[in-house]
């Protein structure tokens, strides 16, 4: 991984902790809130709802904007306008669930990109219909933000070797973070 140099701002996309009971994708959201700053990262958190009472760390602001629904249409359209919008602007921004990178950000992205289910074990997904429409949305959104990541994290080995085999030109910029067991 680069070097990160002190007091770096990241703008986090917070939107799993608002989903209610917390997800996995929602432990590694607080742990990454909970931990990071002691180690010179600053975040603000962007989210298309308000996040419950207790969901994400205090003293870490969350901006919300737009609507809940529709995560690829919020993430192309509102996403950018609030990113463009922090003052001052976040150094880096960390899209936290497998896409939401939108084109054209001015500065780099980290994406976490937890798996590639719907591309090794595509009958376990249960798509929204139209399920083809969603199926070629989703995975459309999840390789153009591989594409435009700066860097990759993945929870293991497996998913690094999926990630290097299904998203063309991605693989080389992949590095393997083990989550860790909450506490």
């Amino acid at each position: 991984m680069p070097f990160v140099p002190r007091h770096t701002r990241v703008a986090i996309d917070v939107r799993p902790l608002a989903l209610g009971p917390t997800t996995g994708i929602g432990l590694i959201i607080s742990q990454i809130l909970e931990e990071l700053p002691g180690r010179g990262m600053r975040f603000v958190g962007v989210s298309d709802r308000p996040l419950p009472p207790g969901a994400g760390p205090d003293g870490v602001p969350v901006i919300v904007a737009g609507r809940p629904g529709g995560r690829i249409r919020w993430e192309s359209l509102v996403l950018p306008r609030i990113l463009r919008s922090i003052d001052p602007p976040p150094d880096l921004y960390h899209a936290t669930w497998n896409h939401g990178i939108a084109p054209g950000l001015p500065f780099p992205s980290l994406l976490s990109l937890h798996d590639l289910i719907p591309w090794v074990r595509p009958r376990f997904v249960q798509w929204p219909r139209p399920a083809a429409l969603h199926r070629w949305l989703y995975r459309r959104a999840v390789l153009d933000s591989a594409l435009r990541a700066a860097a990759i994290v993945t929870l293991s080995e497996a998913s690094r070797r999926d990630i290097a085999a299904h998203l063309p030109g991605a693989g080389t910029r992949v590095e393997v973070v083990p989550c860790a067991v909450p506490r």
